[in-house]
């Protein structure tokens, strides 16, 4: 039986652009002149490009948004951006998405200066740009979009487009987090848990990796799994919600897949169940993980629970374990397993390993 420690996750930049072409609320109606003939224009392309009312016609909300846009409508400028980044009503084209972008983002569209900053920290219609992406997140953060001051706090983490800020991204971390976005939530988890930027706090850790966790977030839901499974960080050890946490991160995370095979082969928190084991075993032997190609390995060698005895998987699975980790446990079980097998099942079988191997260097 091989156990390992887990490992902390760390989500990457928000990059896709948030907002779908939709009516705004008549709150932020403009009175320059023209404003209401540029909103009623604008309205009525939302009304085509969903098909609301009117027949769905891309074309139609395009000229319409035009239209708006060019009466100088925020709002039509935003939309107008998202339909050539989408391609929706006109050819895809990102410098004139950026371009009606930045008109909205300069007068106030908080989702226009976001979307310019992903555009300029990817180099999307843009020359990439990490100062310039920093500087829109910043204008879109102070708006108060979730977002924007998660991005904008992953740059101060980093250091990239800024100078490297750690208590300045836990300070964005924190107006993103308390506005309910899981990533921002997982990671200033992350700093509470390793004491970046603010004092070390496994009390805070441990409620924002929740909070994170219960939206479904996979990188939250594995070190509240670990902190469960090994009783640490003020939590006392709790093996059945260490395994509600290990077998939902195991729809992402290859050690939470190995986690949860192990605790249903162990029956931590769990009724022992070999079949279950061994389905978690597969999936992350499947992608990799050694410690589960052996203990799938060994699951088949010892043929219980339900679980019928191979030696040709035992072989195949221990060969495979033993073809990148130095493990003498491997190689003695799977030449146990090769004495039993014949010449032509051997043949067979270490073609299929020679295969993995050259295919996960």
């Amino acid at each position: 039986m091989i156990r390992k420690l887990g490992l902390f996750v760390l989500p990457l930049l928000v990059t896709a652009c948030q907002m779908a072409p939709q009516a705004h609320p008549p709150e932020v109606v403009a009175t320059k002149p023209g404003a209401e003939e540029a909103r009623a224009q604008f309205n009525l392309g939302v009304k085509y490009a969903n098909g609301n009312g009117v027949p769905q016609d891309d074309q139609k909300a395009v000229e319409l948004y035009l239209k708006s846009a060019e009466k100088n409508d925020p709002l039509a400028q935003y939309n107008l951006g998202f339909m050539f980044e989408k391609g929706r009503g006109v050819p895809q084209d990102y410098g004139l998405a950026a371009m009606w972008y930045l008109k909205a983002a300069n007068q106030g569209d908080a989702e226009a200066a976001f979307n310019l900053g992903v555009y300029y920290a990817n180099g999307r219609g843009v020359e990439k740009n990490p100062e310039k992406a920093a500087e829109w997140y910043a204008r879109s953060a102070e708006k108060g979009l979730a977002t924007a001051q998660y991005n904008l706090g992953q740059l101060y983490d980093s250091g990239t487009g800024v100078p490297q800020n750690e208590k300045k991204a836990a300070e964005w971390y924190v107006k993103a987090a308390e506005q309910g976005l899981a990533l921002a939530q997982n990671n200033l988890a992350n700093l509470y848990h390793f004491g970046k930027g603010i004092p070390k706090d496994d009390r805070k850790a441990v409620f924002w990796y929740t909070k994170a966790a219960e939206q479904g977030l996979g990188a939250a839901q594995l070190p509240l799994a670990e902190k469960y499974y090994f009783g640490k960080d003020g939590l006392s050890q709790d093996y059945p919600q260490a395994l509600f946490w290990y077998s939902r991160a195991a729809k992402t995370s290859v050690h939470a897949q190995y986690m949860t095979g192990l605790m249903y082969e162990e029956g931590y928190g769990v009724k022992k169940n070999l079949s279950e084991a061994l389905r978690f075993y597969e999936t992350a032997a499947r992608q990799g993980d050694f410690a589960a190609q052996y203990n799938l390995g060994n699951l088949y060698r010892k043929g219980e629970g339900g679980i019928e005895q191979d030696d040709r998987k035992a072989y195949l699975w221990f060969s495979i374990a033993a073809s990148h980790a130095e493990s003498a446990n491997a190689i003695k079980y799977r030449d146990m397993a090769a004495a039993r097998l014949s010449r032509k099942d051997l043949d067979a079988l270490n073609q299929i390993v020679a295969r993995y191997a050259r295919t996960n260097k």
